[in-house]
């Protein structure tokens, strides 16, 4: 058997050379093992506090001794991470750190720290993020936060934050609490409360920024608000291997909100109202009503092959998709609470899957219901991730030319997305063409509800880096066909 390897290795560049080696010593050989599949699992581990030990552990533990050159360097690494992790030279580093500048306060905000505690401050400048809406006017946005490790071992922290928000055309001022907070290794506890105006998409699909944009200077108005007044808490983590769950409990008062300024920069053309459904011709989307409700989700990725670093455990990507299951349920009376509904769904999605030569394919596929709709209000409906705008976000499960809120829907659905990433396998053939790394993208989004019967996109494009610019088409049942160029640019 193998006791000793040696590998030499030598190179060169511009004119350096370096050279080196590695030796691994093998022992301790077990010639009949009795394994079983948990054995392989874990594909690395690094002990926490290996270089901890003392010198009297790797006199025992090191086969080949250490030359007088390898003695020297580390005994001036560990005189280095000695002083670097004093509180005297940590302090120091944040002395200068920590200067605040005026122009901080109004562009880049404060960040401030105390690395020997572990702590962290964030406050966003005052001109953090700037918004337009037809609801709220213009709006300033800001917020600030406090982080903390708690728990080394496994790195996690505990964070503190709030975000708040003021309109001047509602005058209204906006304020959302948030804590999280480790429980034991795996698991998470987060609390959310305040006031707030959000989405009545509750994916979120268009940006604000790109609904500023388009609302300034062409009058479109694409997102649609709701008030929301609310308190919440989840419980989140890692059950066993891919196995992950989460439980979410909220209660909420939610109100319809109108327009309440038509400013714009340029365009004729008149703002739709607030509300998604009637948007020209107005009035109230639903009444003022408080929901008290529950969402469930497990999820399970078959990826239990897993790395072990004096941080934590760290899981390897699965080869296999993902399903996951939810369940959502409005509990009617409860501290008041208006709705009364069951939703039940269920998705399998997977990225980057390797397709050899022929490029990488993304898909996501979601089929739910409605169960119990005693009692269901606007903002509790199935929403999808539509688009209607030129730039687009390209999240697995968005479409690219569907409205953001005609088609939700409080009954069944079903929806599909594949995009393939070709990698280049037609341009590199191109000669010239090649040379730009350019890769070929093809998109294909289905969604089926009893109000949208068979809507399905067709969209090819090719994408730069982090840029991509795709030409869609949709149809509805073979009628009613609609075409667009999307582009999308990502961070």
């Amino acid at each position: 058997m193998t006791s000793t390897l040696r590998f030499d290795f030598t190179g060169g560049l511009f004119g350096f050379k370096l050279g080196g080696y590695f030796i691994s010593v093998y022992k301790d050989y077990d010639l009949n093992p009795a394994f079983n599949k948990k054995d392989f699992h874990e594909t690395l581990r690094i002990t926490n506090g290996i270089n901890k030990k003392d010198s009297t552990y790797w006199a025992e533990e090191r086969p080949i001794p250490l030359t007088d050159e390898e003695r020297t360097d580390y005994a001036r690494k560990e005189a280095l991470a000695i002083k670097r992790e004093s509180k005297p030279y940590l302090d120091s580093i944040d002395h200068v750190y920590n200067k605040v500048k005026p122009f901080e306060l109004i562009i880049g905000g404060i960040n401030l720290r105390n690395r020997y505690k572990k702590e962290y401050w964030r406050f966003d400048p005052l001109i953090h993020d700037v918004q337009f809406n037809t609801v709220q006017g213009l709006n300033l946005n800001s917020g600030a936060s406090f982080t903390k490790l708690v728990d080394s071992i496994n790195n996690r922290y505990f964070r503190a934050g709030l975000d708040m928000g003021y309109g001047f055309s509602d005058h209204r001022f906006n304020a959302v609490a948030s804590g999280v907070m480790p429980v034991g290794d795996r698991f998470t506890l987060s609390l959310k409360g305040g006031s707030d105006v959000e989405d009545l998409n509750d994916l979120n699909p268009i940006s604000h920024l790109a609904n500023t944009v388009h609302s300034f200077f062409a009058r479109q108005n694409f997102e649609k608000f709701y008030q929301k007044q609310f308190v919440s808490t989840s419980f989140f983590g890692r059950i066993n291997g891919g196995w992950k769950g989460s439980a979410t409990v909220e209660l909420a008062n939610r109100n319809w909100l109108e327009n309440k300024t038509d400013y714009s920069f340029f365009g004729t053309r008149n703002y739709t109202y607030n509300n998604p459904l009637t948007p020209n011709t107005g009035g109230a989307l639903f009444p003022d009503n408080r929901a008290f409700k529950i969402t469930l989700r497990t999820s399970y990725d078959f990826s239990n092959k897993y790395e072990t670093y004096p941080n934590g455990r760290h899981y390897l990507p699965s080869a296999y998709p993902t399903v996951g299951f939810n369940y959502v349920k409005g509990l009617k009376s409860v501290f008041g609470s208006d709705v009364d509904y069951d939703r039940i769904s269920a998705d399998i999605q997977q990225t980057d899957l390797s397709c050899g030569v022929y490029g990488r394919t993304s898909y996501y596929i979601s089929v739910g219901k409605f169960i119990n709709t005693n009692s269901v209000y606007f903002p509790d409906y199935t929403q999808f991730h539509g688009n209607e705008a030129l730039f687009y976000r390209s999240d697995p499960n968005s479409f690219l030319l569907l409205n953001y809120y005609t088609y939700s829907t409080y009954k069944q659905y079903l929806e599909a997305h594949l995009e393939h990433n070709f990698s280049g396998f037609i341009m590199n053939k191109i000669p010239g063409l090649r040379k730009l790394k350019l890769q070929e993208i093809i998109h294909v989004n289905y969604l089926t509800t009893p109000n949208l019967h068979n809507y399905y996109e067709l969209g090819v494009g090719i994408k730069y880096l982090n840029l991509r610019v795709l030409y869609g088409e949709s149809h509805n049942s073979g009628a009613n066909v609609h075409s667009a160029m999307r582009v999308s640019l990502s961070f």
